[in-house]
């Protein structure tokens, strides 16, 4: 799998951008939009973090603590991020309806 880290030149993502984030312990990177939202609480925080994203539909947000797990929605990894996405998505529900209660 490959393992992408933003080496870009670091840019300010403002309220409202769609980007990419790389989801907290995992290789899945998923869209959202950056907010300044003060629906969340920082965790294990000293200082602000690069920017917060909220996940569409969900009400659940990422720290994003560096430039390198961040993209724009429009990169050129956009396609391997729909491909990891998309696989992980289709191996959980497969997971799911084969799991035994």
């Amino acid at each position: 799998m490959p393992r992408f880290r933003n080496e870009e030149v670091e840019r300010q993502y403002k309220d409202g951008d769609i980007v990419w984030v790389k989801i907290h312990n995992s290789e899945i990177w998923w869209p959202g939009e950056v907010t300044s939202s003060q629906d969340f609480r920082f965790v294990n925080s000293t200082r602000r973090p690069y920017a917060v994203v909220e996940f569409f539909n969900e009400r659940t947000f990422e720290q994003v603590n560096t430039s390198k797990l961040i993209y724009p929605f429009q990169c050129e990894h956009k396609k391997d991020f729909i491909k990891l996405g998309t696989k992980w998505f289709l191996k959980s529900s497969i997971q799911h309806d084969w799991r035994i209660d």
